[in-house]
């Protein structure tokens, strides 16, 4: 699924989702007194660099969300961890992740 094609973006009931303005065909031009708007049902919050507006929120709960992974990812056993060893693309100076070895290391 392509994120921002009308045709695609369909009301899903306790669902909310986030594009970023950049991504998004959807977006009407918006800003902080005028950033919620509905299309076709569904309800869009659209305005230019939300996290900039409040950037020690922002930077609060990007951390808080990150730690997880974080915590995980310094284990000594990471890459038994099955999300992480899909996620990660270096480690230890060389290239691991399988598609980008085979897009960037061919001979």
């Amino acid at each position: 699924m392509k994120i921002g094609i009308p045709t695609e973006i369909k009301p899903m009931e306790g669902w909310v989702g986030f594009v970023p303005k950049a991504c998004a065909e959807l977006v009407k031009d918006a800003d902080y007194q005028a950033s919620v708007y509905d299309v076709d049902g569904v309800t869009h919050f659209c305005v230019t660099n939300m996290p900039g507006a409040v950037p020690k929120s922002a930077s609060q709960a990007l951390s808080a969300a990150m730690m997880p992974y974080l915590n995980r990812l310094v284990s000594a056993d990471w890459r038994s961890d099955a999300l992480l060893k899909r996620a990660v693309n270096i480690s230890g100076g060389e290239l691991i992740h399988p598609v980008l070895r085979e897009q960037y290391l061919r001979n």
